[in-house]
């Protein structure tokens, strides 16, 4: 999300919090057959500009037990500015050593305000039972209470950067366990982690990947991370250290050097460059030192204060320039039906007819293209799955049973799956090859009986496969 340069006050209300904001919540599929899920968009826009600053007052005196929660929560959306040094001014010293806001992020929607009850004060938002004023204790000593948070929930986002989408009726409920001290309320007891609203969460977070060399070490791959905008570089490279998420792990490598520990200053910038010294084991050879420097020049360079890295490992310098392109994706690239048959599209003009339509076989349709230019071409008709080599020539064609849209990775395997009950996935070589069978539906699913696969995919960088279903007779998501 870009960001302007500057330091702007949070809102002295939730309510103001109210602005329109479109949460990019990108999530990764997973490299072995996953349970749940399907796949997602995960590329972002990386900001050109300095993250935003923002700032939050402390806590105001004769605060109401909820207005203190309201304003700790203001506060809290502040805290990846100031390192949450405001927000532990509404804490008890002993919650303040205790609470440790980095664990979770929990998102609530900004197009809903947020309840509270309990401290005796009613939510202006219609949050303390029936709505009815009723005045708040006075912060006595000895006195104690605890107020409600409840949300409509959005996601989380764990101490990793991994985040995860909430159910559709998901809710947030957390409490703040208040008590009075110095005749103010202080909040005594809470939860980890901290609250924050779409709004705020995506003025303090950037999306942003961490990038892991596939097994085949040509190619990186993805893995993205939602993490604070300021000190970016820093937690970037400290995912990197962390390693790729389980979902990915099985389909990438790393070339971060075994046992690495981050610099205790973290990643110092200076006129846009990182300096990067890892403790570690010098890379074994040159095949190596580039591959860490392709990994970690890919990964900092998304944070908008760094252009390029000068890196060393324990002291020796290892060079950034020359490093491996990678694949070149023709992301501009597509196909589609038209009354002249399979035609590829470049940008927004059709370039050629692929395949003439009375050649495409009865009720042709979801076509796909391989993410290489020039590469394997498939879609759906009558007798299941047809694929055409962009290398060859050749086509083939495959008996499925309903089978579902089918997609192509970057090598050339086309991917499907039958949607009949109980089907199996199946992945189709461009040239000849396969259809091989994969795992039955069941067995993807677990415990539960027959199952019907809606949706089938694979990523183009052939790290993540993903899926929908529903399970026979039930017609509920797993």
């Amino acid at each position: 999300m870009k960001q302007g340069r500057g330091r702007h006050r949070v809102p002295g209300a939730l309510a103001a919090m109210g602005i329109s904001a479109a949460l990019a919540l990108g999530l990764a599929g997973c490299s072995a057959l996953p349970d749940s899920g399907s796949p997602q968009p995960f590329d972002v826009s990386v900001p050109t500009s300095d993250p935003l600053d923002l700032s939050a007052d402390g806590p105001a005196k004769g605060s109401s037990p909820q207005a203190l929660v309201k304003d700790f929560l203001l506060a809290c959306a502040a805290g990846t500015t100031d390192d949450f040094a405001t927000a532990r001014q509404f804490l008890t010293d002993a919650a303040s050593r205790s609470w440790h806001p980095e664990t979770l992020v929990q998102v609530y929607a900004t197009d809903t305000s947020p309840s509270f009850s309990g401290g005796g004060d009613a939510d202006p938002d219609g949050g303390e039972g029936d709505g009815e004023s009723t005045s708040a204790p006075e912060a006595t000593p000895g006195a104690a209470l605890t107020v409600t948070l409840t949300a409509a929930a959005v996601a989380t986002v764990d101490d990793q950067g991994i985040l995860t989408r909430a159910d559709a009726d998901a809710r947030i409920v957390h409490e703040f366990a208040l008590t009075a001290e110095d005749g103010e309320w202080r909040i005594n007891a809470l939860d980890d982690g901290v609250v924050l609203s779409e709004t705020s969460f995506t003025s303090a977070y950037q999306q942003a990947d961490l990038y892991f060399p596939s097994t085949t070490g040509d190619a990186l791959v993805a893995d993205p991370r939602w993490y604070p905008a300021r000190r970016l570089a820093t937690y970037l490279l400290a995912g990197l250290l962390g390693g790729p998420s389980e979902e990915i792990a099985p389909a990438v490598s790393s070339a971060i050097p075994e046992g690495a520990t981050l610099p205790s200053q973290g990643v110092a910038i200076t006129d846009h460059v990182a300096h990067v010294d890892l403790a570690a084991t010098f890379p074994a050879d040159d095949a190596a030192e580039r591959l860490l420097a392709w990994q970690i020049q890919a990964t900092l360079t998304q944070a908008s204060t760094v252009s390029t890295v000068d890196l060393s490992v324990s002291g020796t310098g290892i060079d950034v320039d020359d490093l491996p392109a990678g694949p070149e994706y023709a992301l501009d690239s597509a196909v589609a039906l038209s009354e002249d048959g399979l035609v590829r599209v470049t940008g927004t003009s059709v370039a050629q007819t692929v395949v003439p339509r009375g050649e495409l076989g009865e009720n042709p349709r979801d076509p796909a293209i391989a993410p290489i230019s020039g590469s394997t071409i498939a879609w759906l008709n009558a007798d299941g799955l047809a694929v055409l080599s962009g290398t060859s020539g050749a086509r083939t064609d495959h008996a499925v049973e309903s089978p579902t849209a089918p997609s192509v990775d970057r090598w050339g395997w086309v991917w499907t799956a039958s949607s009949a009950a109980g089907g199996a996935i199946l992945v189709a070589g461009a040239d000849g090859g396969g259809p091989h069978p994969g795992r039955p539906v069941q067995r993807l699913l677990g415990r539960g009986g027959p199952a019907r696969v809606t949706r089938w995919g694979a990523a183009g960088d052939a790290a993540r496969v993903g899926r929908d279903a529903q399970r026979v007779g039930r017609g509920d998501r797993p």
